[in-house]
Protein backbone atom coordinates (compact mmCIF):
# COMPACT_ATOMS: atom_id res chain seq x y z
CA UNK A 1 0.00 0.00 0.00
CA UNK A 2 2.88 2.21 1.04
CA UNK A 3 4.28 1.39 -2.21
CA UNK A 4 1.60 2.80 -4.23
CA UNK A 5 1.67 5.93 -2.52
CA UNK A 6 -0.82 6.15 -0.05
CA UNK A 7 0.48 8.56 2.57
CA UNK A 8 -0.91 7.09 5.87
CA UNK A 9 0.67 4.04 5.07
CA UNK A 10 3.98 5.67 4.67
CA UNK A 11 3.48 7.45 7.88
CA UNK A 12 2.74 3.67 9.51
CA UNK A 13 6.24 2.26 8.59
CA UNK A 14 8.21 5.19 9.03
CA UNK A 15 6.54 4.99 12.87
CA UNK A 16 7.35 1.17 13.17
CA UNK A 17 10.53 1.94 11.41
CA UNK A 18 11.21 4.00 14.23
CA UNK A 19 10.35 2.11 17.01
CA UNK A 20 11.47 -0.86 16.24
CA UNK A 21 7.89 -2.89 17.09
CA UNK A 22 5.77 -4.76 15.21
CA UNK A 23 8.07 -6.72 13.40
CA UNK A 24 10.12 -3.69 11.83
CA UNK A 25 13.94 -3.30 12.51
CA UNK A 26 14.90 -0.31 14.41
CA UNK A 27 16.36 2.41 11.64
CA UNK A 28 16.08 5.90 13.20
CA UNK A 29 17.85 7.04 10.06
CA UNK A 30 15.54 6.04 7.78
CA UNK A 31 12.61 6.73 10.17
CA UNK A 32 13.46 10.26 10.16
CA UNK A 33 13.98 10.62 6.12
CA UNK A 34 10.45 8.70 5.79
CA UNK A 35 8.70 11.41 7.92
CA UNK A 36 10.44 14.05 5.36
CA UNK A 37 8.99 12.37 2.88
CA UNK A 38 5.77 11.57 4.63
CA UNK A 39 5.37 15.30 5.42
CA UNK A 40 5.95 16.67 1.60
CA UNK A 41 4.12 14.22 0.11
CA UNK A 42 0.72 14.73 2.15
CA UNK A 43 1.31 18.84 2.19
CA UNK A 44 1.65 18.82 -1.95
CA UNK A 45 -1.25 16.34 -1.87
CA UNK A 46 -4.76 17.51 -3.11
CA UNK A 47 -6.88 16.36 -0.10
CA UNK A 48 -6.27 19.10 2.51
CA UNK A 49 -7.77 18.26 4.99
CA UNK A 50 -7.14 14.16 5.35
CA UNK A 51 -3.37 15.48 4.40
CA UNK A 52 -2.70 17.84 6.60
CA UNK A 53 -3.56 15.51 9.60
CA UNK A 54 -0.90 13.43 8.04
CA UNK A 55 1.41 16.06 7.41
CA UNK A 56 1.11 17.05 11.25
CA UNK A 57 1.90 13.95 12.85
CA UNK A 58 4.84 13.74 10.67
CA UNK A 59 6.35 16.90 11.35
CA UNK A 60 5.46 16.17 14.99
CA UNK A 61 7.91 12.97 14.63
CA UNK A 62 10.64 14.76 13.32
CA UNK A 63 10.72 17.32 15.85
CA UNK A 64 10.50 14.47 18.13
CA UNK A 65 13.72 13.09 16.77
CA UNK A 66 15.60 16.35 16.59
CA UNK A 67 14.62 17.45 20.38
CA UNK A 68 16.11 14.01 21.17
CA UNK A 69 19.17 13.64 18.54
CA UNK A 70 17.23 10.40 17.31
CA UNK A 71 18.32 9.96 13.37
CA UNK A 72 19.51 13.08 12.91
CA UNK A 73 21.16 15.67 14.76
CA UNK A 74 19.59 17.61 17.86
CA UNK A 75 18.23 20.95 16.56
CA UNK A 76 16.06 22.61 18.93
CA UNK A 77 15.42 25.17 16.86
CA UNK A 78 14.22 23.25 13.67
CA UNK A 79 11.99 21.22 15.94
CA UNK A 80 10.29 24.24 17.42
CA UNK A 81 9.42 25.47 13.78
CA UNK A 82 8.11 21.39 12.36
CA UNK A 83 5.60 21.90 15.78
CA UNK A 84 4.74 25.19 14.96
CA UNK A 85 4.15 24.41 11.63
CA UNK A 86 2.21 21.06 12.80
CA UNK A 87 -0.16 23.21 14.74
CA UNK A 88 -1.13 25.22 11.79
CA UNK A 89 -2.47 22.29 9.99
CA UNK A 90 -4.02 20.73 12.74
CA UNK A 91 -4.71 20.01 16.55
CA UNK A 92 -2.82 17.31 17.46
CA UNK A 93 -2.37 16.34 21.36
CA UNK A 94 1.31 14.80 20.49
CA UNK A 95 2.03 18.03 19.30
CA UNK A 96 1.09 20.54 21.78
CA UNK A 97 2.88 17.67 24.07
CA UNK A 98 5.87 17.72 22.18
CA UNK A 99 5.64 21.76 22.72
CA UNK A 100 5.33 21.13 26.51
CA UNK A 101 8.34 19.43 26.53
CA UNK A 102 10.22 22.07 24.98
CA UNK A 103 9.32 24.89 27.73
CA UNK A 104 9.49 22.16 30.47
CA UNK A 105 12.91 21.41 30.36
CA UNK A 106 13.94 24.47 28.36
CA UNK A 107 14.68 23.21 24.90
CA UNK A 108 15.95 26.14 22.59
CA UNK A 109 13.58 28.18 24.52
CA UNK A 110 13.95 29.65 27.42
CA UNK A 111 12.51 27.58 30.46
CA UNK A 112 8.88 28.49 30.95
CA UNK A 113 6.41 26.20 33.24
CA UNK A 114 3.51 28.05 32.77
CA UNK A 115 3.73 27.48 28.72
CA UNK A 116 4.26 24.12 29.74
CA UNK A 117 1.20 23.85 31.50
CA UNK A 118 -0.73 25.40 29.20
CA UNK A 119 0.76 23.09 25.82
CA UNK A 120 0.19 20.29 28.29
CA UNK A 121 -3.23 20.85 29.56
CA UNK A 122 -4.22 21.13 25.69
CA UNK A 123 -2.50 17.95 25.32
CA UNK A 124 -4.30 16.51 27.71
CA UNK A 125 -7.80 17.66 26.92
CA UNK A 126 -7.37 15.95 23.31
CA UNK A 127 -6.09 12.52 25.02
CA UNK A 128 -3.09 12.09 25.64
CA UNK A 129 -2.27 10.29 29.00
CA UNK A 130 1.57 11.21 28.99
CA UNK A 131 -0.03 15.12 29.18
CA UNK A 132 -2.07 14.23 31.79
CA UNK A 133 0.80 12.90 34.10
CA UNK A 134 2.57 15.62 33.46
CA UNK A 135 -0.21 17.91 34.42
CA UNK A 136 -0.65 16.01 37.52
CA UNK A 137 3.15 16.48 38.47
CA UNK A 138 2.98 20.24 37.68
CA UNK A 139 0.25 20.76 40.37
CA UNK A 140 1.85 18.59 42.09
CA UNK A 141 5.32 20.76 42.67
CA UNK A 142 3.22 23.80 41.71
CA UNK A 143 5.04 24.54 38.36
CA UNK A 144 3.79 26.93 35.97
CA UNK A 145 0.26 26.83 38.05
CA UNK A 146 -0.66 26.88 41.90
CA UNK A 147 0.19 24.30 44.29
CA UNK A 148 -2.92 21.91 43.88
CA UNK A 149 -3.08 18.07 45.90
CA UNK A 150 -6.60 17.20 44.71
CA UNK A 151 -5.98 18.00 40.97
CA UNK A 152 -2.50 16.56 40.71
CA UNK A 153 -4.82 13.17 41.98
CA UNK A 154 -7.67 13.72 39.90
CA UNK A 155 -4.93 13.80 36.61
CA UNK A 156 -3.49 10.92 38.03
CA UNK A 157 -6.68 9.00 38.75
CA UNK A 158 -7.34 10.00 34.61
CA UNK A 159 -3.86 8.67 33.40
CA UNK A 160 -4.09 5.51 35.34
CA UNK A 161 -7.59 4.61 34.04
CA UNK A 162 -5.60 5.29 30.43
CA UNK A 163 -3.16 2.85 30.97
CA UNK A 164 -0.25 5.72 31.91
CA UNK A 165 2.53 2.97 33.55
CA UNK A 166 4.22 6.02 35.84
CA UNK A 167 0.08 7.37 36.86
CA UNK A 168 -0.33 3.67 37.78
CA UNK A 169 2.71 2.94 40.02
CA UNK A 170 2.08 6.29 41.64
CA UNK A 171 -0.93 5.73 42.63
CA UNK A 172 0.41 2.86 44.31
CA UNK A 173 2.52 4.83 46.22
CA UNK A 174 0.16 7.26 46.97
CA UNK A 175 -2.28 4.85 48.16
CA UNK A 176 -0.05 3.51 51.43
CA UNK A 177 1.47 6.90 51.94
CA UNK A 178 -2.04 8.99 52.11
CA UNK A 179 -3.57 5.84 53.81
CA UNK A 180 -6.32 5.95 51.76
CA UNK A 181 -7.15 9.13 53.41
CA UNK A 182 -8.15 11.15 50.25
CA UNK A 183 -12.20 10.49 49.21
CA UNK A 184 -11.05 10.82 45.70
CA UNK A 185 -8.51 7.96 45.89
CA UNK A 186 -9.90 4.37 44.78
CA UNK A 187 -9.61 1.14 46.43
CA UNK A 188 -6.33 -1.25 46.42
CA UNK A 189 -8.56 -3.72 44.49
CA UNK A 190 -9.07 -0.73 42.01
CA UNK A 191 -5.30 0.28 41.84
CA UNK A 192 -4.34 -3.23 41.27
CA UNK A 193 -6.64 -4.22 38.91
CA UNK A 194 -5.22 -1.05 36.85
CA UNK A 195 -1.10 -1.90 37.65
CA UNK A 196 -2.19 -5.54 36.16
CA UNK A 197 -3.51 -4.06 32.95
CA UNK A 198 0.24 -3.05 32.22
CA UNK A 199 1.33 -6.34 32.28
CA UNK A 200 -1.57 -7.47 29.99
CA UNK A 201 -0.17 -5.09 27.74
CA UNK A 202 2.80 -7.17 26.97
CA UNK A 203 0.86 -10.08 26.08
CA UNK A 204 -0.67 -8.06 23.60
CA UNK A 205 2.19 -6.41 21.93
CA UNK A 206 3.17 -9.74 21.53
CA UNK A 207 -0.16 -10.55 19.38
CA UNK A 208 1.02 -7.15 17.27
CA UNK A 209 4.46 -8.67 16.85
CA UNK A 210 3.42 -11.21 15.49
CA UNK A 211 0.79 -9.88 13.38
CA UNK A 212 3.54 -7.71 11.36
CA UNK A 213 5.59 -10.55 11.19
CA UNK A 214 3.00 -12.16 9.03
CA UNK A 215 1.64 -9.34 7.77
CA UNK A 216 6.13 -9.21 6.19
CA UNK A 217 5.78 -12.08 5.31
CA UNK A 218 2.52 -11.67 2.81
CA UNK A 219 0.19 -14.34 5.37
CA UNK A 220 -2.07 -11.48 5.07
CA UNK A 221 -5.53 -13.08 6.32
CA UNK A 222 -3.09 -14.46 9.78
CA UNK A 223 -2.08 -10.46 9.58
CA UNK A 224 -5.63 -9.70 9.71
CA UNK A 225 -6.85 -11.84 12.16
CA UNK A 226 -4.27 -11.35 14.70
CA UNK A 227 -4.68 -7.24 14.32
CA UNK A 228 -8.66 -8.18 14.45
CA UNK A 229 -7.54 -9.67 17.92
CA UNK A 230 -5.38 -7.00 19.02
CA UNK A 231 -8.05 -4.04 18.11
CA UNK A 232 -11.30 -5.55 19.82
CA UNK A 233 -8.75 -5.47 22.78
CA UNK A 234 -8.50 -1.94 22.36
CA UNK A 235 -5.02 -1.55 21.02
CA UNK A 236 -5.30 1.36 18.84
CA UNK A 237 -2.54 0.87 15.79
CA UNK A 238 -3.84 -2.43 15.36
CA UNK A 239 -7.16 -0.95 14.90
CA UNK A 240 -6.47 1.04 11.93
CA UNK A 241 -4.25 -1.94 10.61
CA UNK A 242 -6.76 -3.96 10.63
CA UNK A 243 -9.17 -1.15 8.63
CA UNK A 244 -6.54 -1.20 6.11
CA UNK A 245 -6.02 -5.17 5.61
CA UNK A 246 -10.21 -5.34 5.38
CA UNK A 247 -10.23 -2.72 3.01
CA UNK A 248 -7.92 -4.55 0.74
CA UNK A 249 -9.74 -7.53 1.22
CA UNK A 250 -13.36 -5.40 0.14
CA UNK A 251 -14.39 -6.21 3.90
CA UNK A 252 -15.79 -2.79 3.50
CA UNK A 253 -17.91 -2.49 6.63
CA UNK A 254 -15.41 -4.17 8.60
CA UNK A 255 -12.89 -1.65 8.23
CA UNK A 256 -15.77 1.08 8.60
CA UNK A 257 -15.83 -0.57 11.88
CA UNK A 258 -12.37 -0.85 12.54
CA UNK A 259 -11.83 2.87 12.05
CA UNK A 260 -14.98 3.34 14.08
CA UNK A 261 -13.23 1.68 17.10
CA UNK A 262 -9.71 4.15 16.54
CA UNK A 263 -11.53 6.88 16.11
CA UNK A 264 -13.23 6.66 19.72
CA UNK A 265 -10.27 6.20 20.91
CA UNK A 266 -9.11 9.78 19.61
CA UNK A 267 -7.27 8.95 16.73
CA UNK A 268 -7.34 12.18 14.03
CA UNK A 269 -6.56 9.80 11.25
CA UNK A 270 -9.37 7.22 11.81
CA UNK A 271 -11.54 10.63 11.80
CA UNK A 272 -10.43 11.71 8.49
CA UNK A 273 -10.33 8.13 7.22
CA UNK A 274 -14.10 7.83 8.41
CA UNK A 275 -15.07 11.58 7.12
CA UNK A 276 -13.70 10.51 3.53
CA UNK A 277 -14.95 7.26 3.18
CA UNK A 278 -18.45 8.66 3.75
CA UNK A 279 -17.84 11.54 1.34
CA UNK A 280 -16.78 8.49 -1.29
CA UNK A 281 -19.90 6.82 -0.70
CA UNK A 282 -21.95 9.86 -0.49
CA UNK A 283 -20.23 10.71 -3.82
CA UNK A 284 -20.69 7.52 -5.24
CA UNK A 285 -24.62 7.17 -4.45
CA UNK A 286 -24.53 10.65 -6.29
CA UNK A 287 -23.27 9.90 -9.92
CA UNK A 288 -25.47 6.43 -9.60
CA UNK A 289 -28.73 9.13 -8.56
CA UNK A 290 -27.82 11.12 -11.46
CA UNK A 291 -26.88 8.52 -14.05
CA UNK A 292 -30.57 6.87 -13.24
CA UNK A 293 -32.07 10.07 -13.59
CA UNK A 294 -30.05 10.34 -17.21
CA UNK A 295 -31.40 6.83 -18.47
CA UNK A 296 -34.86 7.77 -17.10
CA UNK A 297 -34.83 11.04 -18.90
CA UNK A 298 -33.76 9.51 -22.15
CA UNK A 299 -36.19 6.62 -22.25
CA UNK A 300 -38.72 9.55 -21.69
CA UNK A 301 -37.48 11.17 -24.33
CA UNK A 302 -37.25 7.64 -26.76
CA UNK A 303 -41.09 7.33 -26.01
CA UNK A 304 -41.96 10.60 -26.79
CA UNK A 305 -40.11 10.36 -30.10
CA UNK A 306 -41.60 7.29 -30.86
CA UNK A 307 -44.96 8.65 -30.36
Amino acid sequence: IADNGDVFAKLQLAQRAFYGIDGFEQNEARAFQEFEQVANLALQAEARGRNQIIAANALTNLALMQISGSGTEKNYTKAKIALEKALSLANISATHSALGVMYFYGYGVENNYSLAFVYFQQAANLGSIDAMYNLAVLYKNGLGTEKNDTKSLIWILKAANNGQSQACNELLELYFKENNKNDLMPSCETIESLVKKQFEKYSLTNIVNHAFECYSKQEFECAFALFSESAIAGHKESQLNAAIIAKKFGLFNDSIEFLKMASMQNSDIADLELGYEFFMQSQLQSDFDENIDQNSNSNSNSNSNSN
